[in-house]
Parts: structure tokens; C-alpha cells; sequence
């Protein structure tokens, strides 16, 4: 199949926005054997459409990074809990300086913390504390959530089966008081 020819007269701007077309359809006559492209000859020109099919799974899948405040947790035992959160944005300097993002993503008990992964409540949790040494005759300390107000930087990643979830990084304090 012959190459479409570049644009050379108009407008640089808009030349160039075309020929970034033409070069992305010679790209494509290129793999129109493996059924992602079809290309169709007439007396009027060359047309080229592609299999849906064929290029999502060819797509990578959405990792997008937006800033959050989380709003609340709810617990799940274990030293786990999901998360609630609004997402905001940087609008000042230094420390604060977070607003709300108009319309922006939210969620409630949909964000979970990359750190609690691992925790099973019984032994070394992801945040390197051991459980077994915060409860004694002498004092009660436990693992605490991410506190309400604390503003993080959110991953939304698709769960590879239908959804997408939101996952955040902080490492969980610990607090308690002795007996």
C-alpha cells in the first residue's frame, strides 16, 4: 500500500498537527495485517478504521496521580481500613495551601493504603511495627488509621478485573497510653 503523502503548504502550526496524522496513518498500514487496521481503497481516496477489539487490550491500563484528602476510614480489622476522600489541589505555597477540586474525584470506603497491604493484626505489620510488643502489663498502644485531614497523593489504578480503586502510601503512627 502506498504512503500518504506529507502535507508541505498552509500554515506551519497546522502542517505540522497533520503531518503527525499522516505519520500516524503510514504507522498503522504497517500492522493492518493483524486485524487492528482495515484499509479500504476507493475511487475517491483510502479510508482506515480500527477494530475496538482488537486495540484496548493494546491500550495500557489508566494509572492517574491527583491529590487527596482523606475524609474518614472505616475499619476491617487486622490493622486495615478502607478510606473515604475528596480530591484537591495545590493553590498557595508552603505548608496548607489545599482546596478543593470542583467536581473533583471523591469517594467514600474506596481508597485503600498501600502500607496496610500486608497487616494481619498478629505479627510485623507494613509499617515495620511488630503488634506483639504494643500491648503489655505496663502500657496498650495500637496502629492507627490515616488520620481525617491528611492530604495525600492518590493512585487510581484499574483492579484488572472491572473497576477502578484508589490507593494511597502513609506509614500508620502508632498511639496508646500506659495502664
Amino acid at each position: 500500500m502506498p504512503k500518504v503523502a506529507k502535507f508541505t503548504g498552509g500554515e506551519a502550526q497546522l502542517r505540522t498537527h497533520l503531518n503527525i496524522m499522516v505519520d500516524a496513518i503510514n504507522r498503522l498500514q504497517n500492522i493492518s495485517s493483524d486485524g487492528l487496521v482495515r484499509v479500504q481503497q476507493t475511487g475517491s481516496g483510502t479510508s482506515y478504521s480500527l477494530s475496538l477489539n482488537k486495540l484496548l487490550p493494546r491500550i495500557p491500563k489508566t494509572k492517574k496521580v491527583f491529590w487527596a484528602e482523606i475524609t474518614g476510614n472505616t475499619s476491617l480489622g487486622n490493622d486495615r481500613w478502607t478510606y473515604s476522600f475528596k480530591e484537591v489541589e495545590k493553590t498557595s505555597a508552603g505548608y496548607g495551601g489545599f482546596t478543593d477540586v470542583t467536581g473533583g474525584k471523591t469517594g467514600t470506603d474506596t481508597a485503600y493504603n498501600f502500607i496496610e497491604d500486608m497487616n494481619d493484626g498478629l505479627t510485623v505489620e507494613g509499617n515495620g511495627v511488630n503488634v506483639d510488643n504494643l500491648d503489655t502489663d505496663e502500657y496498650t498502644f495500637a496502629i492507627q488509621p490515616a488520620p481525617t485531614g491528611l492530604t495525600v497523593k492518590m493512585l487510581e489504578i484499574y483492579d484488572g478485573v472491572s473497576a477502578f480503586e484508589f490507593w494511597f502510601q502513609y506509614e500508620n503512627g502508632i498511639d496508646g497510653a500506659c495502664d
